[in-house]
């Protein structure tokens, strides 16, 4: 059984089924770590004393595919889909790989530590100890919900003897969708429930008003942002090529986008907009495929099929599902001829019968629940409609839920100011921990909670708050030193306030910071004499000091001038996002004429198709081939999303003059997605910083060539899974049209459309074009003839050597010594005296102290486990920098000088999986 709850009340629910049934009737579920293929060969490259980056490369010559492991074996077979070349190449050449790749083989499988389930929990009759053998849990502390034992057994067996196992599942969406409808209960007096939010039309909701229609509308606009299910790129184009206008159609979207069915979602638009006839292998499948448009979606519809036309039981049938999803040929035969007897016994033809179950044997392998299914559509169209009717509320909410992930605070910020919604930023007399509404202006606004304020704590935030909702407003920045004792929020804590402008009533952020230290001396200093029953000459109950006015801010002008700019970096440093204004909008709002794409439209589907886009470096490292050539690593980022660019040796050359950190500019290159497992990166052909857009019309740039610069095609236009019977013929979609940029007065008012606010508009009014897709050629020689670069510089030589920590995967996270002779990356940091220091000062300052891994860990549940699965993972990486563990918002840290370990993407990417872990950083 699997049981879904706000992921807040998850371990409530846990406890509580312990005192329902009885804690020694409930227990957690044993789980056993095992060597995967990358795991082996890591760890027997640390045996046989190979270098680390020889061996990491070797490593990530395995795919890693989410939720299907490959194995040593399979990349070494031509004959398997994951066969990889190169590596058999050296698995040929190489005694050291062969040793290695033979040893490591050896090991896959073999277990590597003992944990319990993330979410399992087995529910009995009787006391367990009974049925199962049990253990303590394996961190040594309470487990989840209060839960004191696990099984002995895995899961497997436990589910084998007919123990009931229910996972209880943590979504954080009903979270979401409960505290936005507090507020919409809140604001308008009216009560929503799981039970009464719409989501189907002729399904009315509490106010009659509000209609479902309009749920379908928002989502075929592609305005899926914070909807459940539909925020990805891929659904997000699906939802616009589709235009649903009722639930099945969300309910065949979620079954269809999957590997397999994937490939028939051009069809059942098709039929779905008439475009094309429905047909049937025979009119008898009709009932059961009608709905689906003459497709097998479901595994419901395999069993029925089985049933009605075969004679097979219902129960009977589902072996069918399985044998097929297992792969086991034997069972697969037996079930063909048994269906093919049965049904041609029934009356059917063998061609019919044939056809009919090469269906069955392809879906089967894919089809989704379709009571699952609709059970996540039911949540993916309430939401979609609490978006669509309460936009204000619903982003509070979300924004709310997800405060302390920066990427979704970004993205729903940026969604916020598409839709028109002001977001103000963090105020010391208005915030409340988490966002909330305001309603004082002329439209409502959501306020910044404080609680999303990085490196404050949500007991620094919490002493503040509490204090003014207990006696009131503070008037002035001395009111607030005398009522909370400010040495104990923490200086650091109060630093990112000021820099994410949450004392703004009393002063800039310069003069706050220059005042720090006398704000948190008078604040400490204060609390002590009142402690220690110190009065005022007057008798008053309040501190000597309150009886004075102290000026603890120095004027303005009396202090070292900030640029605008590096004020601007203190609240995204602080805040993650620029709230009260952002400096790279308008130049990235004019360039975005000239590209035909945003970052957020980069996924796997583009991968070896070329791509403009418009954007700011934020970081850059530079590093030297084993040619000694230079290339540089860097990101880019938009207003909304980054992605990692690579800069080659031939186009560093070019470049290198125009590419730096805080530079904007406009980039060609072509995307990569590496060995399938990585995020898209971008391989950087050339760039252009100078722009003269408010130009002239007959000086503009021609537009885009479309047929090499076309977004590609969905990913359900790949080329088909292997079937046995014929696959449907498919169009795929058109291509997106771009305009020339605008002449000079409609560049200063138009608002830029992107790739996807252009196919929105098309596919809104109708325009369904079927056009051969685009091929993913190399970029045009020149694009922009005017802009007066030449061709894209050819690519590296086949025998180019990219070091194991160039890699794009390890480029957010490993760090590397500049080329000799090269001028330090022009980097900020922090010196030693803990001056803030820029450029190559920054670089120097770094150089003097060894480089520290730190690991933020929330104060609260189980945070000595997330300590010691910290210590456990960063032990299994060998190298020179050191561990530091601190909690958040405390001012306990804890460092290990006598271990060290290696800074890379893969120990900081498992890192943060670990449960209460917050971020990951490096000093």
């Amino acid at each position: 059984i699997d049981l879904d709850y706000p992921d807040d009340v998850r371990h409530l629910m846990v406890a509580y089924t312990k005192r329902r049934y009885g804690e020694e009737k409930v227990a957690q579920i044993i789980t056993f770590g095992t060597l995967g293929a990358r795991a082996a060969i890591r760890d027997v490259g640390r045996a046989m004393d190979l270098a680390l980056p020889e061996v990491d490369g070797i490593a990530r010559l395995v795919p890693a595919i989410p939720g299907k492991p490959v194995k040593i074996e399979n990349v070494l077979d031509p004959e398997h889909e994951f066969f990889s070349a190169e590596l058999t190449e050296r698995y040929r050449r190489e005694q050291d790989v062969r040793t290695l790749l033979d040893t490591a083989r050896n090991l896959e499988g073999v277990a590597r530590h003992a944990s319990s389930h993330a979410a399992g929990v087995i529910v009995s009759d009787r006391p367990l100890h009974e049925y199962v053998p049990l253990n303590r849990p394996t961190s040594g502390d309470e487990g989840l919900g209060g839960v004191d034992r696990v099984t002995q057994w895995p899961m497997e067996i436990v589910e084998s003897i007919g123990l009931l196992k229910v996972d209880f599942l943590g979504l954080s969406t009903l979270t979401v969708m409960r505290r936005a409808a507090r507020l919409i209960e809140a604001r308008y007096g009216i009560e929503y429930t799981m039970d009464n939010i719409p989501y189907d039309v002729g399904h009315d909701g509490p106010d009659p008003a509000k209609r479902p229609e309009a749920l379908f509308d928002m989502l075929g606009r592609g305005e899926v942002a914070g909807v459940f299910q539909v925020e990805g790129a891929g659904m997000r184009r699906l939802m616009m090529e589709m235009r649903p206008h009722r639930f099945d159609h969300i309910v065949a979207a979620i079954s269809l986008y999957r590997p397999g069915p994937m490939e028939n979602i051009p069809t059942y638009i098709r039929r779905m907009h008439n475009e094309e006839p429905v047909e049937f292998h025979h009119p008898d499948l009709e009932p059961i495929l009608g709905d689906t448009y003459g497709i097998c979606i479901y595994q419901e519809q395999i069993i029925q099929m089985a049933s009605n036309l075969a004679g097979y039981e219902p129960g009977e049938a589902d072996m069918i599902r399985k044998a097929v999803a297992k792969k086991k040929k034997d069972l697969m035969e037996k079930h063909r001829i048994k269906f093919t007897q049965g049904a041609m016994s029934r009356g059917y033809s063998e061609a019919v019968c044939q056809a009919i179950w090469g269906d069955i044997e392809f879906f089967a392998r894919y089809g989704f629940n379709r009571a699952h299914a609709a059970d996540y559509a039911k949540v993916t169209c309430q939401t979609a409609f609490l978006k669509a009717h309460y936009p204000v509320e619903y982003l509070t909410a979300m924004l709310s839920v997800e405060r302390d992930n920066t990427d979704k605070v970004r993205r729903y910020f940026q969604e916020a100011k598409n839709l028109n919604i002001d977001i103000a930023p963090p105020d010391v007399n208005r915030s409340m921990l988490d966002f909330t509404i305001e309603d004082d202006g002329e439209r409502p606004r959501i306020r910044f909670g404080m609680g999303a304020i990085k490196n404050a704590g949500e007991g620094a935030v919490n002493a503040i708050i509490d204090e003014r909702v207990a006696n009131g407003r503070f008037p002035s920045l001395q009111a607030l030193c005398d009522r909370v004792d400010l040495h104990r929020v923490g200086k650091r804590a109060l630093e990112f306030m000021i820099k994410a402008r949450v004392f703004d009533t009393w002063g800039t952020p310069v003069q706050m910071l220059d005042a720090l230290d006398r704000i948190v001396s008078y604040s400490g200093t204060t609390h002590r004499a009142a402690a220690a029953g110190q009065l005022s000459l007057f008798g008053s109950s309040s501190p000597v000091a309150a009886t004075m006015k102290v000026d603890l801010l120095q004027p303005l002008a009396g202090l070292e001038q900030v640029p605008h700019k590096q004020q601007l970096e203190w609240e995204k440093e602080a805040l993650g996002v620029h709230v009260s204004e952002h400096p790279l909008e308008r130049p990235l709002r004019l360039m975005s004429q000239r590209t035909n794409a945003t970052i957020s439209d980069i996924t796997r589907d583009w991968n070896g198709k070329p791509v403009i886009l418009a954007g700011v470096i934020s970081q850059l490292r530079t590093l030297t081939t084993k040619k000694g050539d230079p290339m540089a690593f860097g990101t880019l980022e938009d207003l909304e999303h980054k992605i990692e660019v690579v800069f080659f040796p031939r186009t560093w050359k070019q470049v290198r003059d125009d590419v730096a950190v805080d530079q904007v500019l406009l980039l060609w290159g072509k995307v990569q997605v590496k060995n399938g497992d990585d995020e898209p990166n971008i391989i950087v052909d050339t760039v252009k910083t100078t722009f003269e857009l408010a130009q002239a019309a007959e000086d503009d740039a021609p537009p885009l060539r479309e047929a090499a610069y076309a977004p590609p095609p969905p990913a359900y236009a790949a080329p088909p899974v292997q079937r046995t019977t014929p696959a449907p013929v498919r169009s795929t979609p058109a291509p997106v049209k771009h305009a020339p940029a605008a002449p000079a007065a409609a560049v200063k008012t138009a608002v830029a459309h992107t790739t996807a606010n252009h196919a929105a508009d098309g596919l809104a009014a109708g325009a369904r074009t079927a056009v051969s897709a685009p091929s993913p050629a190399t970029p045009p020689a020149d694009p922009y003839p005017d802009a007066g670069f030449g061709g894209p510089p050819p690519p590296p030589d086949d025998d180019f050597f990219w070091p194991a920590e160039a890699r794009p995967a390890a480029s957010k996270a490993a760090a590397a010594q500049p080329p000799a002779g090269a001028a330090p990356p022009q980097t900020n940091g922090t010196a030693e005296d803990g001056r803030l220091v820029f450029g190559q000062q920054a670089a120097a300052a770094r150089a003097v102290r060894p480089k520290t891994i730190v690991v933020d860990i929330k104060p609260v549940g189980n945070w000595k486990e997330a300590c010691r699965q910290a210590l456990k993972l960063a032990a299994q990486f060998e190298g020179e920098e050191q561990l530091r563990l601190r909690l958040s918002g405390q001012s306990l840290a804890m460092d290990f000088p006598d271990q060290h370990t290696q800074s890379c993407a893969e120990l900081i990417e498992q890192l943060e999986r670990i449960h209460g872990v917050m971020r990951v950083s490096e000093q």
